[in-house]
């Protein structure tokens, strides 16, 4: 059993449903013992399964939860395949928005204002760039 506790994010891990199902009875009764509510319409489910589609229904206490096929989660787009296609063309956008306020500023600044265009450019590609890169950066895409 693993609990990830970010507030405001919360992520339950099981690898059986009923494992997932005991985790989330588990975090109702914390929260309520604890005086905490959990909005429901905020909260998703999602299964991680490479090879077949898994349906399933998902409730906390009496309430039905969404299932999706993908997340944001702390700035890292996941998908239920870990398929991290998603976070790459995220991080793409990202740096293209940004590519783009640079090349702007560097078009109407002079010479030395330019150099630090590109130093300030150089140095948030990066940071967008390997944002979360420990976790998709060794995983093969599929």
């Amino acid at each position: 059993m693993l609990l990830l506790f970010f507030l405001p994010m919360t992520l339950l891990l099981s690898q059986t449903p009923m494992g997932l199902q005991n985790l989330r009875n588990e975090f109702l009764g914390f929260c309520t013992s604890h005086g905490l509510e959990i909005n429901a319409l905020k909260t998703k489910c999602m299964i991680f399964n490479r090879h077949k589609r898994l349906n399933g229904r998902f409730k906390l206490g009496d309430e039905s939860l969404q299932a999706v096929e993908n997340f944001d989660y702390l700035g890292i787009r996941l998908d239920n395949k870990l398929n991290w296609s998603l976070q790459l063309e995220k991080s793409q956008g990202i740096l293209l928005h940004r590519s783009a306020a640079i090349n702007k500023l560097h078009r109407s600044s002079t010479s030395r204002e330019a150099s630090l265009a590109v130093e300030i450019y150089r140095a948030q590609a990066q940071a967008a760039a390997l944002y979360g890169a420990e976790i998709w950066a060794t995983c093969r895409l599929v």
